[in-house]
């Protein structure tokens, strides 16, 4: 398994390359996976499509 993350894994997006991209390239964003001690496991850029969004901050609060 590319990266040792099991399916599934849980990350928080770091950088959106969507907002800087001139459209040459598919959507992708940098996702930092860490460990139950905040330890980060990989820093991986990953396509929209690969990702799945389970939570995202109020942006009214």
């Amino acid at each position: 398994m590319e990266y040792n993350l099991p399916a599934g894994s849980r990350g928080a997006v770091v950088l959106d390359y969507t907002k800087s991209s001139q459209g040459d390239l598919p959507p992708a964003y940098e996702v930092e996976f860490s460990d139950a001690h905040g330890i980060t496991q990989a820093l991986v850029t990953v396509r929209e499509e690969d990702l799945e969004v389970v939570w995202r901050p109020d942006p009214d609060k």
